[in-house]
């Protein structure tokens, strides 16, 4: 793939609405160099967008960032009065993304400006998925909500437990977990309910869906492949520990992490373990793939480079604090927002 195919724009969490998390083209071979630093007040569970050269994400003490990506400067900043957990979905002139206030937020992209919000029961720490003209996000409320792009209500779901998992599309389908322990499969339309499925365990962690599965982590330590016309379960896989982040896929295999420190690739026919990677501290963000390496970013701080086919090892990234959300890859560098505040910028 040619340097201007590679995509230079994340405007969602996992990249795009089937959250694969997946990059065609490729990515910096060795991203050693810190080449900007930005400091934020307090620590960051919410992964960043990326677009048009912006660099947009939330902090825990509720101020909302949009950075220039060249070289970290503020473009613009809000406050949400409350914790954001939720990573940001960009489309058109607009940025979404959730608070724990209860609100769900709608601001203009270039100048921060409040277009509408709405307001939800609970904290809303799930990330938004915007479809056409609607824009579907969970609550701890339990209440899973479409509303249209002008923040009116179109439908509302009850999952009769808390939603952090952050939905999935795939066709007219839209799948995500609960608390309890459910994975439901709503029709985008109408939210009628198509299929429900549980595991026995809370599931945080966003589903991945292709190849006609379903696959999904959990807090009961397996990892979950379920029909995704059906519900049906096709295999599990037990880890050491629980699994609160997302799978991505590449070169034939599907790669998420644990909280036993570990980072597996697996064969999404049937679940065989084909490689496990050990880090000295939890894995506690989700992977990404690009250009035959999947990208890791540990409990302890660095960020590993690892070979897909091989599970080896490729290069580290600096030591930073504790990285909770998923590095955003590009051709050009590797974003990074650590739990520490210091958000930055590698290349090679």
């Amino acid at each position: 793939m040619s340097e201007s195919a590679i995509p230079q724009s994340w405007p969602t969490y996992r990249l795009n609405a089937a959250r694969t998390g997946t990059l065609a083209g490729g990515a910096p071979r060795a991203a050693g160099k810190v080449k900007w630093t930005f400091r934020s007040a307090i620590g960051l569970r919410s992964a960043p967008a990326l677009v048009d050269g912006a660099l947009l994400f939330g902090t825990l003490d509720g101020k909302f960032y949009a950075l220039d990506a060249a070289n970290g400067d503020a473009l613009w900043s809000f406050s949400a009065g409350a914790p954001i957990w939720s990573a940001p979905a960009v489309t058109g002139g607009h940025v979404f993304f959730g608070a724990d206030n209860g609100k769900v937020f709608a601001l203009d992209r270039k100048s921060g400006a409040t277009a509408w919000q709405f307001e939800a029961k609970r904290e809303v720490r799930a990330s938004p998925i915007v479809l056409g003209e609607a824009v579907f996000i969970g609550s701890c409320d339990h209440y899973f909500y479409a509303l249209n792009r002008a923040g009116g209500l179109w439908w509302k779901f009850d999952a009769g437990h808390r939603i952090r998992s952050t939905a999935t599309a795939a066709g007219n389908v839209l799948y995500f977990g609960t608390d309890g322990g459910q994975i439901h499969a709503l029709d985008v339309a109408t939210g009628r309910k198509k299929w429900s499925a549980a595991a026995a365990g809370p599931i945080t962690a966003c589903p991945l869906v292709e190849g006609g599965r379903v696959l999904v982590g959990s807090y009961d330590r397996d990892f979950h492949c379920f029909a995704a016309a059906s519900g049906k379960r096709l295999w599990l896989f037990r880890t050491g520990l629980h699994i609160s982040t997302a799978a991505t896929s590449g070169a034939g295999r599907i790669y998420f992490t644990s909280t036993d420190a570990s980072v597996y690739a697996l064969d999404p026919q049937n679940g065989k373990l084909l490689w496990k990677f050990r880090t000295p501290w939890s894995a506690a963000a989700s992977p990404v793939f690009a250009g035959g390496i999947v990208y890791v970013a540990s409990y302890s701080g660095p960020l590993y480079a690892l070979d897909a086919a091989t599970g080896k090892e490729v290069f580290q990234g600096p030591s930073e604090a504790t990285v909770f959300a998923e590095p955003v890859v590009t051709g050009e560098a590797i974003y990074m927002a650590p739990h520490g505040g210091n958000v930055f910028a590698l290349g090679a």
